[in-house]
């Protein structure tokens, strides 16, 4: 997820800004670069802090996104009571976005933990897979094999575990 978190931050910054976001400096990009940092290093709290004072300045809508989406996520890891609902807000106001396939997932291993395994195949369908990387590939897979079998659904399951 590290890799992927990367990659959506490098397109965030793809904003037509001369030079590369220097992560101790106080512009917009500075708080993305910190926020995205933070988040990689497991700092949640401070994640938060980071990407609530950008949300706070004059930034463009692809900034907004970024912020939103990590803020989300932040509040999934820190298993706060409204990071689904965060989530799903987030899917409803970007779906064009190349994060919803991570926020959907995020969902379905949401619902997996919980042990509500259909809902949580129903959320993993709706995840583009190959958009994501090796790593939650992997974690989608056996998931929704896994799912699938507590559900007895033998043959879709093993469809999944042919591809890890």
């Amino acid at each position: 997820m590290k890799i992927y978190g990367n990659i959506f931050l490098a397109l965030c910054l793809m904003a037509p800004v001369a030079g590369k976001a220097d992560i101790k400096s106080s512009s917009p990009e500075g708080y993305l670069s910190r926020g995205v940092a933070m988040y990689n290093d497991k700092n949640y709290a401070g994640a938060i802090d980071q990407l609530t004072q950008l949300q706070m300045m004059p930034i463009d809508a692809k900034m907004a996104e970024c912020a939103e989406f990590y803020i989300a996520l932040c509040r999934y890891e820190r298993n706060e009571s409204q990071s689904i609902i965060a989530l799903q807000q987030y899917i409803l106001t970007h779906p064009s976005s190349p994060n919803v396939d991570l926020a959907w997932a995020t969902i379905g291993n949401h619902l997996f933990f919980a042990g509500k395994y259909g809902e949580a195949v129903r959320h993993y369908d709706k995840v583009r897979i190959e958009a994501l990387d090796a790593d939650t590939q992997e974690d989608i897979y056996y998931r929704r094999a896994y799912s699938l079998l507590r559900l007895g659904e033998y043959e879709q399951a093993r469809v999944d575990i042919s591809m890890l």
